[in-house]
C-alpha cells in the first residue's frame, strides 16, 4: 500500500527541508501542500526540470550539449497549494521558428532554447491548479 506524502488538507511541507534539485533555489518559510494530489513538490508540482537524481542519471545537459538551464527560485513566505504546476524546461525543445515543432533526435542539442529563470517573489500565494508557464517573474 502506498503511503500518503500528505495526511490531511492542511499540512504543508516546507521547501527548505524537501527541495534538493540544486536548479531550485528557495526562501525562507515558504510552503507546499501537497495533499489532494498525494505529489510531492519536485516531482508533481515541478515539470520538467532537470537535476533531480533520475534525470542526473541518464544525461546531462549542460554539458552534453551546451544548454543553460532555468532556475526556479522561489522567495521567502511563499504558499503553494495542492495541483499547481509549474512548467519549467524552456521550449521543451519544440522550437516554434522551424518548418515543424517536433523534436526530431538529430536537432535535439539545437532545439532547446531557455525561456529565462522562473521567479516566484517572496509572500505569493498560488492557489489550486495554478500553471506557471516557463520564465514567469512576478
Amino acid at each position: 500500500m502506498k503511503h500518503p506524502l500528505f495526511n490531511h488538507w492542511s499540512e504543508t511541507k516546507y521547501l527548505k527541508d524537501i527541495v534538493t534539485n540544486p536548479l531550485i533555489e528557495v526562501g525562507e518559510y515558504s510552503y507546499y501542500s501537497g495533499y489532494y494530489g498525494n505529489q510531492n513538490f519536485e516531482d508533481g508540482c515541478v515539470r520538467y526540470l532537470w537535476g533531480d537524481a533520475k534525470s542526473q542519471a541518464l544525461f546531462n545537459p549542460i554539458e552534453q550539449m551546451g544548454w543553460h538551464l532555468d532556475k526556479l527560485i522561489i522567495g521567502n513566505y511563499v504558499c503553494i497549494a495542492s495541483g499547481v504546476i509549474i512548467l519549467m524546461g524552456g521550449n521543451h525543445n519544440h522550437h516554434s521558428e522551424w518548418i515543424t515543432v517536433y523534436p526530431f533526435a538529430e536537432q535535439i542539442g539545437q532545439s532547446y532554447e531557455p525561456k529565462g529563470d522562473t521567479v516566484i517573489k517572496s509572500d505569493a500565494w498560488i492557489g489550486m491548479n495554478a500553471i506557471i508557464m516557463p520564465g514567469y517573474n512576478r
